[in-house]
Formats: structure tokens, C-alpha cells, sequence
């Protein structure tokens, strides 16, 4: 005995939905996200929408698939998860990093279908005085817990708004690091699917330093061992056209060399198609001035950077067997 089987009764224009609906499940656990300003934005609000696609897939699998009595109404369910499992078991394959997150985020969206089925046949079926009174108080659950989960899936959505909006205000100040929300953007260069750096945001060291009113606190930097490690940060949303140099005020533990790597939209991962500077950071306090006349220089590229396009900035060191720590303090633009 089959324990699935298809739903025969299904009309053409039934079929043609959950086709496109398979079609649309394959597009996005392949699909690339590009390089843009509003890429965390679109990367959290797409891992927000595993949710209703998942809810949505829950009730296409219970009308288009039959199972049998010995799994019943968990057949849907249990199908689902299986299938949010599945999807980022692929990621890797098409260059895209598996989360577990998302799989738990899938999983919620058909669950929630599933106790809302359960919900609806109590309801259906509620009789008895008792019946009743375990429908309120599981009703009661249910809304709760939507509510919290609602809570939880928009909260990166909301942070990444947040992010985009404090940057633009604060623009031309490219790295802002009052607020602790995630650094504002900061992220530790991955290599594979580790990251090769541990961030975190602190009150800058005392060195000496001119001060600062508006960056009291940096950006900490740990390297690993042994690795091109190091942070990058996202950008992009503003044109650099009108301004005259980018400043730096790196802290640094020690004497080393500190390389900066700026992406415009166009830039691919060949070293010679983007802007790369090697900077030599003493111990201590140190500003750095960078005309950007001289971001045009690109040993492989013709074409200069688009200064109305930067995506990236990295900032890294060379392997080593005992890397130092550095700080971030000001990233900006200087006018003329």
C-alpha cells in the first residue's frame, strides 16, 4: 500500500498552479542575489517569506497529495519539512549558504497551516462543553504564538530598514557605531562557510587619539589565524562624486599592514577588476587619507570605478600565525 498518492480529481487549471508554484520554489533556492546598498534588506525580507510560502505549500500538498490513514493529517506536515530540509541541503550546490534558520522559518510557516487545520475541524467538530473549552484555550495558544512568531520574522526586517535609513542620514560617514544594532552593517569576511574574524562593538581604546564626539565606541576586529581575515561592510547608498578623499581611523595592537579593497557594482573576484591598497598601520592612533583620484586606478579594468556605485568595503589583513587586533573608529568622506 502507497502511503502517497496523487490527487486525481484535480482540475487543469488546479495542476497549472501548483506546477508554477514548484517552478517558483526551484527559482528561488537557486536564485543569486546581487551585490547591492539594499542587499541585507532583500535577504531579510526573502527569509521572512519562507514563511507564507511555506504556509501556502502546506495547503497545496493536502489538496493536491492523498495519504494513507497510517500517517494521516501529519502527511502534509511532515512533507513540508521535509522539503524545507531539502532546500538548503542544495544551497550549497549553487553557491548559496544553508541556514538552519530558514529551515526552522519553513517549518513554522506550514506548522502554523497545519494547527490552523486542527483548529478549524475542533471547530467543525465541537460539541460537547469540555470540546469547547480545549478549543478556547488551544485557540488561545494558537494566536499567541503567531503573534511571537510575526514578532520574530519581521525584527531583522525591521533592523535592516533601520540600518539603511541611519546610514543614509548619517552619510557621508560611512561606518556609524553608536547604535549596537548589528554594528550597523559590519560583517566578518566569510571563507567558506566560516567567518575568518570575530567583531564586536566596544568603547575605542585609549591611545591618544583625537577625539571623536560621534564615535565614542569601534568596531573590534579579532582576526583568526592563518587566514585573509578581516570585515567588510556594504554600501552604496549615496554618490562619492562630490567629495574630495575617504578617512580612515583605524586603532591598531602592534605595527602591520592593513589592505583595503573597494567593489563597485561591476567589480567580480579577480584582484586586478577592483580597487586594492595596501596601508601600513603603526601601533595606536592612525588616520588615513585616501584621494579618490586614486581609486580610478585598476591594474585590469579600463574603466574606472563608479563612485556613484560602491558596494564594498573590506578591510584585511594577510595571513598570519598571531594576528593583531585592530579598530574601527571613523570611516567617511571629506569633502573638497
Amino acid at each position: 500500500m502507497s502511503f502517497i498518492s496523487i490527487n486525481k480529481s484535480l482540475s487543469r487549471r488546479e495542476w497549472v498552479i501548483v506546477a508554477l508554484y514548484i517552478l517558483l520554489f526551484v527559482f528561488g533556492a537557486v536564485i543569486k542575489f546581487p551585490d547591492s546598498a539594499y542587499r541585507g534588506l532583500i535577504l531579510t525580507t526573502f527569509n521572512f517569506l519562507h514563511y507564507p510560502a511555506f504556509f501556502i505549500l502546506y495547503l497545496l500538498i493536502t489538496h493536491s497529495l492523498r495519504f494513507s490513514h497510517k500517517i494521516g493529517h501529519w502527511g502534509p506536515l511532515i512533507a513540508s519539512i521535509t522539503i524545507a530540509i531539502s532546500l538548503e541541503l542544495v544551497q550549497p550546490l549553487v553557491a548559496r549558504s544553508a541556514t538552519w534558520t530558514d529551515a526552522l522559518i519553513s517549518s513554522a510557516g506550514a506548522f502554523t497551516a497545519f494547527w490552523l487545520a486542527r483548529l478549524s475541524n475542533q471547530w467543525q467538530q465541537k460539541q460537547h462543553r469540555e470540546r469547547q473549552h480545549r478549543f478556547l484555550v488551544e485557540l488561545s495558544v494558537f494566536t499567541l504564538s503567531l503573534v511571537l512568531i510575526c514578532i520574530y520574522l519581521l525584527k531583522p526586517v525591521y533592523s535592516a530598514s533601520y540600518i539603511l535609513t541611519v546610514k543614509h542620514k548619517a552619510f557621508p560617514q560611512l561606518s556609524t557605531h553608536q547604535p549596537p544594532l548589528r554594528f550597523l552593517n559590519w560583517f566578518p569576511l566569510p571563507q567558506g562557510t566560516a567567518n575568518t574574524a570575530k567583531l564586536s562593538s566596544q568603547p575605542c581604546p585609549k591611545t591618544g587619539a583625537p577625539p571623536a564626539p560621534d564615535a565614542t565606541h569601534c568596531v573590534t576586529v579579532t582576526p583568526i589565524a592563518n587566514a585573509w581575515s578581516g570585515a567588510g561592510q556594504v554600501l552604496g547608498f549615496d554618490g562619492w562624486h562630490d567629495y574630495h578623499s575617504l578617512e580612515l581611523e583605524i586603532l591598531a595592537n602592534g605595527e602591520f599592514f592593513l589592505i583595503l579593497r573597494i567593489d563597485d557594482q561591476a567589480s567580480n573576484a579577480s584582484y586586478g577588476d577592483r580597487f586594492n591598497k595596501e596601508i601600513r598601520l603603526v601601533d595606536g592612533f592612525n588616520q588615513i587619507s585616501i584621494p579618490l583620484t586614486t581609486l580610478q586606478n585598476l591594474p585590469k579594468r579600463t574603466k574606472p570605478l563608479d563612485l556613484n556605485n560602491i558596494r564594498k568595503l573590506y578591510l584585511f589583513i594577510a595571513p598570519s600565525k598571531q594576528p593583531s587586533t585592530f579598530y574601527i573608529r571613523r570611516i567617511f568622506l571629506a569633502p573638497q
